[in-house]
């Protein structure tokens, strides 16, 4: 007496074939989200609205994507300031800065008239927190649609 297991070939083959299609959908997935990511961030990045500033928007066109490896993508910003210092990080989180400063003819810094110094801080814009989070939503829909057309093929 023997058995025949087509129905288990069968499921066996369509295992392989699922896992055929999930590694050519890892790297699409991958795109779709940094491409989301990235634009979220650029449009919530703030611009210098101050007609005195050198080069407006430079934070904003300074947004860039980095693939490291075959599940890591890096979203960064390069933007440095008059003095060097990449200054997206200050903008992302906040910084702190002094209060009531006035600039004369030359360039000293006179503070409040009682001479006492005040350090407030700027909130930070939150702007690649909230991408990422929008990031996230992303790859759940993205992969609700590859797991659909995955288990449709099956």
């Amino acid at each position: 007496m023997g058995f025949e297991f087509d129905d288990l070939d069968d499921f066996l083959d369509g295992l392989e074939r699922a896992e055929k299609e999930v590694q050519e959908q890892i790297p699409k997935i991958k795109q779709k989200t940094a491409t989301g990511v990235l634009e979220d961030v650029i449009e919530n990045t703030p611009v210098n609205k101050d007609p005195r500033a050198v080069a407006p928007g430079t934070l904003r066109r300074s947004w860039k994507v980095r693939d490291i490896s075959s599940d890591t993508v890096e979203v960064y910003n390069d933007a440095k300031s008059k003095n060097g210092e990449f200054y997206a990080w200050h903008v992302e989180y906040g910084h702190r800065t002094r209060l009531g400063a006035t600039k004369v003819k030359n360039h000293t810094k006179i503070y409040r008239p009682d001479g006492k110094k005040k350090v407030a801080f700027v909130r930070g814009v939150k702007m690649l927190d909230k991408a990422l989070k929008h990031g996230e939503g992303i790859i759940e829909k993205e992969c609700e649609k590859a797991l659909e057309k995955i288990l449709g093929e099956i």
